[in-house]
């Protein structure tokens, strides 16, 4: 990641003192917010298989079970390796390796989704990059994963842009104003 971006991140802290997210400042140029991007996304790439299965099996030496069939117990790390193989590898490898550090029993689906979600720290600094790069646009906040809708009008072919403000005009015409003579 880009020297100044690493720089400029400041730290969102809740009243737990657990980290929330991040804010870029805004001396960053665009250049180097579109190069962290990468950065990060190379970064959070999945873990292989090889590496996600030994981390389970890890994890489930470590901690108790209850007191289950084995049927329900392979089933169980079955859809918790499926689940995580698409996840940020880094987030994914933080919370397996920290799990069996803080807690006795394997965890339930939510519990170790919550904690990946806490061990994000790539994908919170993602979503503060994004975010400076929608305020420099003047389009405001998004929610995870989706395009801003100025985002998603600007990619249209005129012809289909035209015909959208058209329909969005006959169908809400007091949002566009009086036209006076």
């Amino acid at each position: 990641m880009p020297p100044s971006v690493s720089a400029s991140l400041k730290e969102r802290i809740n009243d737990k003192f657990e980290t929330t997210g991040y804010v870029v400042g805004r001396d960053v140029s665009d250049a180097d917010l579109r190069d962290s991007i990468a950065a990060l996304d190379q970064f959070s790439q999945p873990l292989s298989e090889n590496e996600l299965a030994v981390l389970l099996a890890e994890m489930y030496t470590d901690t108790k079970q209850r007191k289950e069939q084995q049927l329900t117990l392979n089933i169980a790390t079955k859809s918790f390796f499926n689940k995580l193989k698409v996840l940020p590898g880094d987030a994914v490898r933080a919370a397996l390796k920290g799990w069996s550090e803080k807690e006795t029993w394997w965890p339930s689906w939510k519990e170790l989704k919550d904690e990946i979600n806490a061990n994000d720290k790539a994908g919170m600094i993602r979503q503060a990059v994004f975010a400076e790069i929608d305020r420099r646009k003047g389009w405001g906040p998004r929610r995870q994963g989706q395009k801003h809708v100025g985002a998603l009008i600007r990619d249209l072919p005129k012809d289909d842009k035209d015909k959208f403000f058209c329909d969005l005009h006959a169908k809400f015409p007091s949002a566009f104003g009086e036209r006076k003579p």
